[in-house]
């Protein structure tokens, strides 16, 4: 276990608060949770092509789907998460909320389900143990200024409605909360994806793009979305959490021919 590693985990063990909390949500019970009409619903044939296979050529069919491949939390309650459970050792609170500013802690992980993979059903499913990548409290002063970004960035990156995806800082100016838990869970995985100077456990592999997409596990199990989806409205409904913690699928857009082409992961598209 690297040492970032043990550090996040000595960090959550001391540092996890007693206040009430929706729970944990253990791996299974996230796999329990997906929405796995996404991958139905997002699986098209985008052609066939002709392979080489054991000295002969075969058609195989290249195809593209969603597949879920992280988990984005956000949470208002320092070191809390729905992932990692730990005893607690201190009371109180990170979150704030003043007029239209909300800011959330957030935690990325890795969460590539196994189902699909092993099987003769072409389906772009990529590969990759459960990793802790991003603990926004140890990345203090970058998620609390985003100053390198403010600095450095050629502009805001929209994600649609949501916002921008820069700074990528914790602060979002955005009188819903849940809406504002969407664009903090899309800006921790951009941090963890492209750290640039920031404080990472371990790379992220699939940045959140727009058009791929997004799916609330708690506090209320939704149907996946398109990253920037334009429905602000229905993205709110029934979706506030009373302690301010939110956990999201996230689900990337691969495509693959098992035969020819390697798993690639999609670039942005329109939500």
């Amino acid at each position: 276990m690297s040492s970032w590693k043990i550090l996040s985990l000595i960090a959550l063990c001391g540092l996890q608060d007693r206040v009430p909390y929706e729970g944990t949500v253990n791996p299974a019970a996230a796999l329990a949770r997906l929405d796995v009409t996404c991958l139905i619903r997002t699986w098209r044939v985008k052609g066939v092509l002709w392979c080489p296979y054991k000295g002969d050529y075969k058609p195989c069919l290249w195809v593209e789907n969603a597949y879920p491949c992280g988990l984005l939390e956000v949470v208002r309650q320092p070191m809390k998460s729905h992932v990692l459970s730990f005893p607690s050792l201190r009371r109180g609170s990170a979150g704030h909320k003043e007029n239209e500013l909300q800011y959330g802690e957030a935690r990325v992980f890795t969460f590539v389900p196994p189902f699909g993979g092993d099987t003769d059903i072409p389906i772009a499913a990529p590969r990759q143990n459960f990793m802790i990548n991003y603990i926004s409290e140890l990345d203090g002063p970058g998620w609390r200024t985003g100053l390198l970004d403010t600095l450095f960035s050629r502009g805001c990156e929209p994600v649609g409605r949501w916002g921008c995806a820069n700074p990528r800082a914790g602060f979002v100016q955005q009188p819903s909360e849940p809406l504002a838990a969407h664009l903090q869970a899309i800006r921790a995985g951009k941090v963890a994806a492209f750290p640039w100077g920031r404080v990472v456990i371990q790379p992220y592999p699939y940045d959140p793009r727009v058009g791929h997409y997004l799916q609330m596990l708690s506090p209320a199990p939704r149907a996946c979305v398109s990253i920037g989806h334009p429905d602000l409205a229905s993205l709110e409904r029934g979706a506030g959490s009373p302690f301010g913690a939110y956990l999201f699928a996230h689900w990337g857009i691969f495509d693959v021919c098992k035969r020819c082409l390697p798993l690639r992961y999609l670039p942005p598209r329109p939500p």
